[in-house]
């Protein structure tokens, strides 16, 4: 029989950082959340097989995410991310 995995930590700890979802080699959504975990839990309408998740601190947020969106262009993103001047931040800061 399997050993069980506690995944408590995984949930209290708060991961701050922005997130990609992934279906099929496909970017279908990029998002942000000072607790990336219970926000990925939210995104039921999305099918995704993989995430990605790169961590940041919260006064970046809103730079990272718009960056990632505009160079993956994910399909169900349709926000600010265009809007905004072009200043980016690397994934790799």
């Amino acid at each position: 029989m399997r050993q069980a995995v506690d995944l408590t930590e995984l949930f209290v700890t708060k991961l701050c950082g922005v997130y990609v979802m992934w279906y099929e080699g496909n970017a279908v959504y990029v998002g942000r959340s000072q607790n990336v975990v219970v926000r990925i839990l939210t995104h039921k309408h999305i099918q995704y097989d993989r995430v990605e998740y790169y961590p940041c601190e919260a006064h970046e947020l809103d730079m990272l995410e718009i960056t990632t969106i505009r160079r993956l262009k994910p399909l169900r993103n349709k926000t600010h991310a265009f809007d905004v001047p072009e200043q980016s931040m690397s994934l790799e800061q």
